[in-house]
């Protein structure tokens, strides 16, 4: 795996609350390559709680498969057209479709693994799967389709 994280390849225009290096209020989500895959972990904090303050809430869970999601559609573009991350002109992706199922509350005092692969590219739409665990149980899994932003 790379040392930097995709985010972090991405340079400084990224301040989304999910995935942005900068954006200090945020989730700053780190991604790195696997093989294929796109991996993550995150370590949930106590205010990421649900009315439970020992699972995490349903929303976070949900932007994190987003925003890892996004992010491994950026790296992927950037790889299948042979350029450095972050590098002119610039790659964006945006959530076109996001379809999250919970299977298992995410227990807030352990790391959440995430794994992602690209399962369809069609132009400017990549689709991706992306699944969520917590103590090597699946809790979660969602399916994002996400659409490059044409570049000015």
């Amino acid at each position: 795996m790379s040392k930097q994280s995709f985010q972090e390849l991405f340079g400084s225009d990224n301040h989304c609350f999910g995935c942005g290096m900068h954006n200090g209020h945020g989730l700053r989500i780190k991604s790195f390559w696997d093989g294929d895959y796109a991996v993550a972990i995150f370590n949930p904090q106590s205010y990421h709680c649900a009315g439970s303050t020992t699972i995490v809430n349903g929303g976070i869970l949900g932007a994190l498969i987003d925003c890892h999601c996004n992010c491994f559609a950026i790296a992927d573009a950037y790889k299948r057209e042979g350029c450095e991350m972050g590098t002119n002109p610039k790659i964006w992706y945006v959530t076109a479709n996001l379809n999250v199922s919970y299977k298992k509350p995410v227990a807030i005092d352990t790391p959440i693994y995430l794994k992602a692969v690209v399962s369809k590219i069609d132009g400017r739409k990549t689709w991706m799967s992306c699944e969520l665990f917590s103590k090597d149980a699946l809790c979660v899994t969602g399916e994002v389709l996400s659409i490059r932003l044409i570049d000015k």
